[in-house]
């Protein structure tokens, strides 16, 4: 099988959420930067009444998680 890295952020890091989305992964956690992509909310969510976020290339920027 092969292996792929995610870089996640938000919601995604909630294990419990992840286990429920991705059963078959191995879960690994450690701090990551995404250079040259900014964080954004470009949607809303009436479910948990707030910002859906995302990411988006922005050359100069960073995020991390």
């Amino acid at each position: 099988m092969k292996s792929e890295l995610v870089f996640a952020y938000g919601s995604n890091m909630d294990p419990a959420q992840m286990r429920e989305r991705c059963p078959e992964s191995d879960l690994w956690w450690f701090v990551a930067e995404a250079r040259d992509w900014k964080l954004y909310f470009p949607r809303k969510s009436n479910q948990r009444r707030g910002g859906v976020g995302s990411i988006t290339k922005q050359v100069g920027s960073s995020v991390w998680a």
